[in-house]
């Protein structure tokens, strides 16, 4: 499959160029009664596969529209997926499968940042529809990839959505977040899996700014920026995360992942944070 770009193959990476902030790829929705996923900026909208196979052309213009710094995230019915690729690779992009097919990979540009997978329903046209996004982000001359997924049919109770809703509502504000950590929230999202809930915060990077993730509800101190996470891990300035430790709501289900960008296989929808050797 297609890996992301190491500082040394983007056009004008040096030691000294510092952070590279790429733009925001998904923006907080409302993730209790929302209908469209705003990804990079256009929508997908929720309408099945007619609605998809209408806008491919659209699709593949707006694309264009947003330059080479940007990947596209859809969620493709798998009887469009030849139209898919077909009208990607007539427009000159890089694709690639993922897995048994089930998934295509884009890029966009050897600049690009971000990259996505699209993962099909595997079990009907509207069940386990998942979208899972990869950002890469510099910090210094180190690179990091976190995820950003959400599950649209594995929402759970009202309590969880309320929560969620809370959360997505308390981070796109930003100015909750300690500013002297130089952070910029860029997204919210959630995803699942059969075990637990996972909430991203997917933010930009300075310097000097972090990211933890883990189970609990917002906090705003000086250390901490939680979200509704299932996961945990822990980004500084200088270090490089690749272990991250899964709590599960069963005990016999703990367990330590380790993945790193080339080691992505087929956790893609349950792991949250990687730590990338730059």
């Amino acid at each position: 499959m297609l890996k992301p770009p190491r500082p040394h193959e983007v056009a004008g990476a040096s030691s000294s160029d510092g952070p590279k902030v790429p733009t925001p790829l998904v923006r907080p929705v409302d993730v209790v009664s929302h209908t469209e996923w705003n990804l990079a900026g256009f929508d997908v909208v929720g309408g099945g596969a007619d609605t998809f196979a209408d806008r491919i052309g659209a699709i593949t213009a707006e694309i264009a529209d947003i330059g080479s710094d940007v990947l596209s995230l859809l969620e493709v019915p798998k009887r469009h997926l030849a139209a898919f690729e077909k009208a990607l690779a007539e427009a000159g992009y890089s694709i690639g499968r993922h897995g048994r097919g089930r998934a295509v990979v884009v890029r966009t540009g050897m600049r690009t940042r971000r990259w996505a997978v699209y993962k099909l329903p595997t079990r009907g046209p509207s069940k386990d529809a998942r979208h899972v996004v990869y950002s890469e982000v510099y910090v210094g001359t180190e690179r990091w990839l976190f995820t950003a997924g959400h599950f649209e049919h594995r929402i759970g109770s009202a309590y969880d959505r309320t929560r969620v809703q809370q959360a997505t509502e308390a981070f796109a504000k930003g100015d909750r977040l300690r500013s002297n950590w130089g952070i910029d929230v860029s997204c919210v999202s959630f995803a699942d899996d059969e075990n637990s809930r996972v909430a991203v915060l997917e933010q930009v990077y300075e310097p000097h700014g972090y990211f933890d993730v883990f189970e609990g509800a917002w906090q705003a101190d000086n250390e901490s920026v939680a979200t509704l996470s299932g996961w945990s891990g822990t980004i500084r300035d200088g270090e490089r995360i690749d272990k991250i430790k899964a709590h599960r709501s069963r005990p016999r289900r703990r367990a330590h992942v380790r993945k790193t960008a080339a080691g992505i296989s087929d956790h893609l929808p349950t792991t949250v944070v990687y730590g990338a050797p730059a």
